[in-house]
């Protein structure tokens, strides 16, 4: 029981804290532009779906053939990446870089980056191989 009421206090410092922080202009943008890559990654790989082969090349860092093949389900990295970024740098700005709106704006705009490199990788990979 005393781990849900630590569970609820978080959850409502977190809201609050957002709903003062979602009034900058710059961080209510990233975090549109944020999801909206993210929902438009999974949308693509929605569509394409059926013509994806079991495998694709995911993992450009290791050496070329095989060993840079994954299973399809693994694309969906990418954009659940995304959201996983997103969500650390919510709980960064709630917790460390409150007090600091540069920092906190710095941080929003790094995730929109990454969520846009993300995208773009996705996008790469899927006409490569459709």
């Amino acid at each position: 029981m005393k781990f849900w009421g630590y569970v609820v206090y978080h959850m409502s410092v977190i809201r609050t804290s957002w709903n003062g922080l979602s009034a900058n202009r710059i961080i209510m943008l990233s975090q549109r532009t944020v999801l909206l890559l993210s929902l438009l990654s999974i949308i693509l790989l929605v569509f394409v779906w059926q013509r994806l082969p079991p495998e694709v090349p995911l993992w450009y860092s290791r050496p070329w053939g095989e060993s840079q093949l994954a299973n399809s389900l693994w694309l969906f990295l990418l954009p659940l990446g995304s959201v996983f970024w997103f969500m650390v740098s919510l709980l960064c700005s709630v917790y460390l870089t409150k007090d600091h709106l540069t920092f906190t704006q710095i941080l929003f705009l790094s995730t929109v980056v990454t969520s846009m490199l993300s995208c773009i990788t996705l996008v790469q990979i899927v006409f490569l191989i459709t």
